[in-house]
């Protein structure tokens, strides 16, 4: 199965999760510590990976609940994301460990 042709999809969703008005959308959302999305370059396919960091696991799995919303919401409209979207992967910070 060829799916390749995907991938730039997938980067758009992780840069779209990544920007500004995602971290906003998240913090009103209740997002408790922080959030990396990135496009898993390993694999040939639109693979995205997702990792979330807090103080206790329950509120880094709901974290990863939170933000596998918010990207469903985004990969159904990326060209819509408000706000900038920035190059590469980088963590959205709010002090989780």
């Amino acid at each position: 199965m060829q799916l390749n042709g995907l991938q730039p999809l997938a980067d758009i969703v992780s840069r779209a999760m990544m920007s500004s008005s995602s971290l906003a959308a998240l913090d009103k959302a209740g997002l408790n510590g922080s959030y990396t999305v990135a496009r898993d370059t390993t694999t040939d396919g639109p693979v995205i990976t997702v990792v979330t960091k807090a103080d206790t696991p329950a509120a880094a799995l709901t974290d990863l609940r939170l933000v596998a919303q918010q990207g469903r919401t985004a990969a159904q409209h990326p060209a819509s994301r408000p706000g900038r979207s920035r190059e590469g992967s980088r963590q959205n910070d709010r002090g989780g460990a």
